[in-house]
């Protein structure tokens, strides 16, 4: 019946979610890693990322609703379980939000630093 159908399309969804987050977290580090070595893409990257990231945290509050739908018919216990798997995926999604702001604005500080100029301070040593 109904309450099968929905408890184990519950465990899908979050699959869903989980694959989401990791895409996420690839995007961010691939999108840092061309950010260091100055590449290109990585606008794009960041694009998806975010993009990832709106659609995770749709998932997770779905996820969050679910559970408290009674149609569930789930045993306390498996509710329990289920309540510490959606707060860790929301954990995981703080996490991502916040690598995916902060680390743009070191690397452009990097970036910035590493561009040369930096107000002359340290002038390469003169050769005889």
């Amino acid at each position: 019946g109904r309450r099968c159908g929905m408890a184990s399309r519950w465990l899908d969804d979050f699959e869903v979610a989980q694959d989401e987050a990791k895409s996420v977290q690839r995007q961010i580090a691939e999108r840092d890693n061309i950010r260091r070595s100055g590449g290109t893409g990585a606008g794009e990257l960041a694009t998806r990322a975010r993009a990832g990231l709106n659609r995770l945290e749709g998932l997770v509050k779905d996820l969050e609703e679910d559970l408290g739908d009674p149609d569930m018919g789930l045993s306390r216990k498996e509710l329990q379980r289920r309540r510490r798997m959606v707060n860790t995926l929301s954990r995981e999604l703080a996490e991502l939000r916040k690598n995916e702001k902060r680390k743009v604005q070191t690397t452009e500080r990097e970036s910035l630093m590493s561009s040369g100029g930096g107000g002359g301070r340290h002038p390469p040593p003169q050769g005889p």
